[in-house]
């Protein structure tokens, strides 16, 4: 967990005790990079049916793998910060491979759901080093209101229901993640939420699925790496730039094609066609006025909702 304890969520162990410090002092940051024995340990003890959340802050900052992953990439001329990046990756990559076999050992692999995802996206640059004082990586990942920022890969593994090396392009939310964790723990959803189980489509790929569009949004919006770097002074390493506003930006990704970005306090809107542009490299809203339009209106009356909305106490 990154706010507090792991008892003001519910959860009965964890390794999250204190509330969160300084990126690299965070209890959160114990698991993976030290151990995973508090896990091993609560599986062991555990007599009838448990769900874990495991969040090691991996591949996040600090960016400190050791040696052994590390030679992996270091011969292949990426610049340092991405040799870092990536081989924090392979850790991770190697830690939930031990988790996934030790789940086999005990013989309760295939009587287990894991699900993997992410919470934000994340572009690394490759031939350069990523400067001192950004955290966030580049343009349109982290904090930003784009396509790169928001989507991630979700897994899902049960060898007792879905068959191996599948994939799916449907769009999901954590919503819909929330609501299948529940559909696989056979209990009953309510009424805040407006996620849908993706169960039913993890084993079939034509189930029927109706959700076509997806809405973001973040608290915080990422400055262009530009803007940042002409306001920051070699000379001050005390890494307290800030790298993103108070401003809220809006994301509604349509089907697999568009994708729509407004920051209404900066005036900004733009429109990629991920078709096209996979990458979301070329802004082309003034190109398709009324589809922005469309969206713009869209995002708005969602973000509204959003903010009004309200929920009987009881059911949460």
């Amino acid at each position: 967990m990154w706010e507090g304890s792991f008892r003001d969520a519910g959860f009965d162990a964890g390794t999250m005790e204190q509330p969160p410090g300084p990126l690299g002092v965070r209890g959160s940051n114990r698991f993976v990079r030290q151990s995973t024995d508090e896990f091993y340990h609560f599986v062991d003890a555990q007599t009838g049916p448990w769900f874990a959340w495991i969040a090691p802050s991996l591949p996040h900052t600090p960016h400190d793998p050791p040696d052994d992953p590390k030679q992996l990439y270091e011969w292949r001329g990426l610049a340092t910060s991405a040799v870092d990046y990536f081989a924090n990756l392979t850790r991770m990559d190697r830690a939930f491979g031990e988790i996934l076999a030790f789940l086999d050992q005990r013989g309760i692999g295939g009587d287990t759901v894991v699900i993997y995802l992410a919470d934000n996206g994340w572009i690394q640059r490759l031939d350069r080093p990523t400067p001192y004082w950004n955290a966030i990586g580049e343009d349109h990942g982290k904090l930003s209101a784009h396509d790169r920022g928001f989507r991630t890969p979700v897994v899902i593994r049960w060898p007792r229901e879905i068959k191996a090396a599948q994939r799916r392009t449907h769009l999901i939310n954590f919503g819909d993640i929330f609501e299948t964790i529940l559909d696989y723990g056979q209990a009953s959803s309510h009424d805040c939420s407006s996620g849908h189980s993706v169960r039913q489509v993890a084993a079939d790929a034509n189930a029927a699925w109706g959700r076509n569009r997806i809405f973001g949004r973040t608290s915080r919006t990422r400055l262009p790496t530009r803007e940042v770097a002409a306001s920051h002074s070699d000379r001050d390493r005390s890494n307290d730039l800030p790298r993103a506003t108070a401003d809220i930006g809006l994301y509604l990704r349509q089907g697999s094609r568009w994708g729509f970005t407004y920051v209404p306090a900066r005036g900004t809107e733009e429109l990629y066609d991920l078709h096209r542009d996979p990458l979301g490299t070329t802004n082309v809203a003034q190109r398709h006025p009324q589809r922005v339009h469309k969206m713009r209106t869209r995002l708005v009356k969602w973000n509204a909702r959003l903010i009004g909305k309200t929920c009987p106490v009881a059911p949460c």
